[in-house]
């Protein structure tokens, strides 16, 4: 990294200057905030806001009109109490995207015009709306999740008076279930979840609507959508997972291998990381 400013750049707040790495070209207007770094070959708009202390990776694209680190309820003051943006290598972001800060929007993610970023952003994804909403998730059995997490099918049987879902311990459900527990009228834009557990496993379906399941092992994320009764996912422990994007009426219905001990969940994100780190270790 370099402590170089392009000319054309303006600083704003009271604190360290803004580092931007070697290549960087910042457009007419932008202003940096204190403490914000931008990394090698990154490319600003004009107008784009970076806000106090926001990290951003190399080889970074962002478009004209672009708030990069507003607060919770996204007016354009910072809030202090969070942690600052992260926005990691190679991430597209077109013009008037707004990004909340506290947040990560992991490497090679595209957040198309007009987003409003409120949630973290896997790798590799694909975001529009307001508030911004992940594409392109895991649809199939097939597919190679994170942490050894499977979508399971259902045995089904469907005649004139109506559908019939199986899953058995002894074929499909990948354990015995001591608890179980059901979440529903959540709001569109509410998120759940958000940790992972030590030792218990988790079988997750809908029982009507529909959700997406963001699923993270420390090393690769991915995002699948579970979608009424015709598939479970099971989430061993290690795997962090949350679920947003609430179709109304949805009630999702998750099974678990453990009754309820707190000391089992891992709340903190950085918590995970570490033990994700020294299992490896």
């Amino acid at each position: 990294m370099e402590e170089t400013l392009p000319q054309n750049a303006d600083t704003a707040g009271v604190g360290a200057a803004p580092i931007v790495g070697r290549g960087a070209v910042v457009g007419a207007g932008t202003r940096l905030g204190a403490g914000c770094q931008l990394g090698e070959r990154v490319v600003l708009g004009d107008g784009v806001i970076v806000r106090e202390g926001a990290r951003i990776g190399d080889d970074v694209r962002i478009g004209a009109a672009v708030v990069v680190g507003a607060h919770a309820r996204l007016a354009l003051e910072p809030d202090s109490r969070q942690p600052p943006l992260v926005i990691e290598d190679g991430v597209y972001v077109g013009e008037e995207v707004i990004v909340r800060t506290g947040l990560t929007v992991g490497r090679g993610a595209r957040l198309e015009s007009g987003t409003v970023v409120e949630s973290s952003v896997p790798c590799d994804s694909r975001v529009t709306g307001q508030p911004g909403h992940v594409e392109g998730a895991y649809v199939g059995t097939g597919e190679a999740l994170p942490g050894g997490a499977r979508l399971i099918p259902f045995r089904q049987f469907l005649d004139g008076r109506g559908r019939l879902s199986v899953g058995e311990t002894s074929h499909e459900l990948p354990f015995v279930p001591n608890r179980l527990f059901v979440v529903d009228r959540v709001p569109g834009e509410a998120r759940r979840g958000g940790h992972a557990h030590h030792a218990c496993h988790q079988f997750l379906f809908c029982a009507g609507g529909s959700c997406v399941v963001m699923l993270d092992d420390g090393r690769r994320r991915a995002v699948v959508v579970l979608e009424s009764v015709s598939m479970g996912l099971h989430v061993p422990p290690r795997t962090w997972a949350s679920e947003e994007r609430f179709a109304p009426g949805t009630q999702l219905v998750v099974l678990a291998s453990d009754p309820y001990v707190e000391a089992d969940y891992v709340h903190d994100y950085a918590d995970f990381m570490r033990l994700v780190r020294d299992s490896a270790g």
